[in-house]
């Protein structure tokens, strides 16, 4: 012991430090161990899926692994439970063109009560040209023609 070093004798208080809470942690949960290693102990559990959902193939999972808390926890030991989506439901807002004041690339248009120009964003729709009479809406998937009554 006198021939190691300063920095050696340290290192080795510390590995002594941590190789006597390893004993102590065994003997306490010494079941818990015990029961890991034999197969004993707690296992992944599996929420089965409905029906509907094994049907419909394009569905992703919606699954989520959930870890057990706590300082007696076994970090292996994982539960699977199903993820509560909540389906957004669509909002169709009526959209309603008041007015249009035409002056070429600088026309502007009253929709819902909101003056719109070329390339602004209302009820999810881009506004994509202002006409004299009609306004062009799109979203990349559907477009809209608004038109003054």
């Amino acid at each position: 012991m006198s021939q190691l070093s300063k920095g050696q004798k340290r290192l080795l208080v510390v590995l002594l430090i941590i190789a006597a809470y390893a004993v102590f942690d065994v003997a306490k949960n010494w079941d818990t161990y015990m029961g890991f290693y034999s197969g004993k102990g707690k296992k992944e559990i599996l929420v089965k899926k409905p029906v509907k959902e094994k049907l419909n193939a394009r569905k992703q999972t919606n699954s989520v692994r959930v870890y057990e808390k706590g300082w007696k926890a076994d970090p292996f030991f994982v539960t699977v439970q199903q993820k509560k989506t909540k389906r957004r439901k669509r909002s169709r807002t009526s959209l309603i063109l008041k007015a249009i004041s035409y002056a070429g690339d600088n026309s502007v248009a009253m929709i819902n009560n909101r003056i719109v120009s070329v390339g602004d964003v209302v009820g999810g729709f881009k506004v994509l040209k202002i006409n004299q009479q009609n306004v062009i809406l799109g979203n990349g998937v559907v477009s809209k023609v608004l038109s003054l009554k």
